[in-house]
């Protein structure tokens, strides 16, 4: 199995219709659309023009200092997976927006394979990213996902919680940031 990671610099180098459609599913488990957002297109419209805004250098997260990183990951030629965030002074990058294929074949397992994780490393030493920060909440599928790599030894956690100081727009959930380092 060959799998690549490059940066990208245009949205054009994705199919987001397509990677949106194939990753809606896992997004509805690890996402907390906010109430206005109620469909499919309305958050397929959202999404895309954060990243849009990101692109343009108009998203109002960004820190005055981070640097748009985008890329792609293919297996066998396939591509799989598109990420895009920014790359912080402290070399963190903060993770934004994920879009997954369907997989080779339907399967997803490419992403826990031994050529996935050595591709991650090098690419992160490449970019000089140190570490990849998640927001999510305790118990969604990245959470769970990222305490199993953890526990197998491949990378190690920092978890902040209340990644909102002082309000939690989601009393539900106990919102949290993940930094993920290499070992």
């Amino acid at each position: 199995m060959i799998v690549q990671i490059r940066v990208i610099d245009s949205l054009d180098d994705i199919d987001f219709d397509a990677l949106f459609a194939a990753s809606y599913a896992r997004m509805e488990m690890n996402f907390l659309w906010h109430e206005t957002l109620s469909t499919f297109e309305s958050r397929k419209s959202f999404y895309k023009s954060q990243l849009e805004k990101a692109v343009n250098g108009t998203w109002p997260l960004k820190g005055e200092n981070d640097i748009l990183i985008m890329f792609t990951t293919t297996v066998d030629g396939v591509l799989v997976d598109f990420t895009a965030g920014y790359l912080q002074p402290d070399g963190i990058m903060s993770l934004r927006w994920n879009l997954a294929s369907d997989g080779i074949n339907g399967n997803h397992n490419w992403r826990f394979s031994p050529e996935a994780r050595d591709e991650r490393k090098r690419f992160a030493q490449e970019q000089g990213i140190d570490g990849f920060k998640h927001y999510t909440w305790v118990g969604s599928l990245i959470y769970r996902m990222l305490k199993l790599r953890e526990k197998a030894g491949y990378v190690t956690l920092e978890e902040q919680p209340n990644i909102i100081p002082g309000i939690n727009p989601y009393p539900n959930h106990q919102l949290v940031t993940v930094i993920v380092r290499f070992v």
